[in-house]
């Protein structure tokens, strides 16, 4: 059995192929402290572990065509309430985002959605296919429904100019390079993404899965 992100109200994300678009050099801190907290109980698991989703490019417009996943190991757990996991890497690539507009968004960053994951296989790994459904021995537990992980490797030559004109963040001026979390707004739906970077000690809560 398999559990189809895009069914939760997530597209598939897909990772970038443009050479116009993706820049593989890194800058910045790549180091967070993330602390979750379960809204309420969730099933029973083995090895749970968080997931990274990273959106590609052109996710925000055309949803369909890859997935890019990291694990990240838990290092404190008090389930079910709540836990802490540690990123001490970069993602996988970071590159400029694509709107539905059509408008190219002037910063290279990644965004990724964060689940939590029962590791039934123990590969220590979030298996997904290219459909987007999680893969059986692999089991969805919860997910962020409020906040999404940036990446920024490098900001916009004019970060506050980009302030209210629909470019995902709405408060560019905050996104210095390294990691951050974007608290989002609900009324933006999938596959469009919106918000403003919060403090990193935020508490980002998981809903679990109704699946």
């Amino acid at each position: 059995m398999k559990v189809a992100l895009a069914a939760l109200g997530w597209a598939p994300w897909v990772p970038g192929c443009s050479d116009r678009l993706v820049d593989g050099s890194f800058l910045g801190d790549s180091t967070i402290r993330v602390r979750g907290e379960l809204a309420s109980h969730v099933a029973d698991s083995l090895s749970p572990l968080v997931g990274a989703i990273w959106l590609g490019y052109s996710a925000l417009s055309t949803p369909n065509q890859g997935l890019e996943t990291t694990a990240l190991p838990i290092t404190r757990i008090q389930f079910p309430a709540s836990f802490t996991c540690e990123i001490l890497d970069p993602p996988p690539s970071c590159g400029r985002y694509q709107l539905a507009d059509g408008r190219i968004v002037p910063a290279a960053i990644r965004i990724a959605r964060l689940v939590v994951v029962d590791d039934r296989d123990g590969d220590g790994r979030v298996a997904v296919d290219a459909s987007g459904g999680l893969v059986a021995p692999d089991r969805l537990l919860a997910r962020a429904e409020e906040h999404v992980l940036l990446y920024v490797q490098s900001v916009p030559a004019n970060p506050s100019g980009l302030d209210g004109t629909g470019s995902i963040l709405t408060n560019w001026e905050a996104a210095s390079p390294g990691y951050h979390l974007v608290a989002t707004d609900p009324a933006v739906v999938p596959p469009g993404v919106s918000g403003q970077v919060v403090d990193n000690d935020t508490r980002v809560i998981f809903e679990p899965s109704r699946l």
